[in-house]
């Protein structure tokens, strides 16, 4: 327990190098960062816990919840994930992520994520009903991730994620840093713990020809081009905690109970618990519930800042290629219940894996 204590205190200070508004979560600011796209989870399991399964989500999909846990596997898995993000809206995610481990070196891992918003009728002040063609955003995510187990219980990891959004003449690029821990514990190692900080980096803004206009020269009265300044616009940094405990039944049941604190620089904090049955480690089955402060939600209407909180669920099947287990293929189903107004209709997310 004294591990574990250090543990904490440790990382929370580390991480409050890192950023100084680490539990500054204030959902006046919402609205007020940039790269969104930071915060959708385009993996399928984690999506089944509200996107929130910092102590236990191991493997590629530890480079979206929490890279400590990249280093659980160590040999080499390949994983594919598609969402459909906020049904409705036409947007569709687009995942790849490998890991491999590096004998007694670690594991690497990298991961792409792509967003694909489809054809969008290009509409200007002098043509409001369109007609002049259809334009795509181009929304692209790059993370390579490096994760070293250091004892039988501390795993650690650090990954550097590119961040590119993109039209055909307006783009902003830039460069975001997470860090993560996570403790295993207790008979079996049933007791998780985990930390992590993410999306932090420096502000990015949008450039290009996009941002030109024609005006006219006040000395000589010419036409002459000029370029607006964007403003520049912070990342969305989050601190997660999570906790979570197994509880085996016999020696083919299990039962998971966790729980997650997520504090966002720029929006409402939240807070997530859920349930995970498990049947021979072939089959699992999760359920949660992330709440949000009901005081934090300010629109009219009755919508909370943010599309995440609520009702999520998912499950995995997992095939055993071997005697030995050592590889298998898995499929995944994850849903994520969006807000009852609103013309969206939940979030659904199918992956496969391969791990060998």
């Amino acid at each position: 327990m004294k591990t574990f204590l250090k543990i904490v205190v440790l990382s929370g200070l580390s991480f409050g190098i890192f950023n100084q508004n680490t539990f500054a979560g204030n959902e006046k600011r919402s609205g007020q960062a940039g790269a969104q796209e930071l915060l959708i989870n385009p993996w399928t399991k984690t999506s089944g816990f509200g996107g929130n399964m910092c102590a236990i989500t191991q493997g590629v999909e530890a480079m979206n919840g929490n890279i400590g846990g990249l280093s659980f596997q160590t040999g080499t898995e390949v994983m594919l994930a598609r969402t459909n993000w906020l049904s409705g809206t036409g947007i569709n995610i687009n995942s790849v992520g490998f890991a491999q481990g590096l004998k007694n070196s670690g594991t690497l891992g990298i991961s792409v994520t792509s967003y694909n918003f489809g054809d969008i009728e290009i509409r200007t002040i002098d043509n409001p009903e369109g007609g002049l063609g259809t334009f795509s955003p181009q929304f692209l995510n790059i993370g390579i991730g490096y994760s070293k187990t250091f004892s039988k219980s501390i795993h650690t990891g650090v990954l550097i994620r590119t961040i590119s959004e993109s039209i055909a003449d307006v783009k902003a690029s830039g460069i975001s840093l997470d860090a993560g821990v996570q403790y295993v514990s207790g008979k079996k190692d049933r007791f998780k713990f985990g930390i992590t900080l993410k999306n932090a980096g420096p502000a990015m803004t949008y450039r290009g020809v996009g941002l030109d206009f024609k005006t006219d020269n006040t000395l000589n009265g010419s036409k002459i081009t000029a370029q607006r300044r964007a403003d520049q616009y912070e990342l969305p940094t989050q601190l997660q905690i999570g906790i979570s405990r197994d509880y085996e039944i016999d020696g083919f049941n299990m039962i998971t109970l966790l729980g997650n604190f997520t504090s966002n620089s720029f929006t409402a904090d939240q807070y997530t618990g859920g349930l995970m049955y498990s049947y021979r480690k072939n089959l699992m089955i999760r359920a949660a519930y992330t709440y949000e402060n009901p005081d934090n939600i300010t629109y009219g209407n009755g919508t909370s800042t943010t599309p995440y909180n609520g009702f999520s669920a998912g499950a995995t099947f997992e095939l055993p290629l071997n005697e030995d287990k050592s590889s298998l293929f898995g499929v995944d189903y994850g849903f994520r219940m969006t807000h009852n107004v609103g013309p969206f209709n939940n979030t659904h997310s199918f992956g496969v894996r391969l791990s060998f």
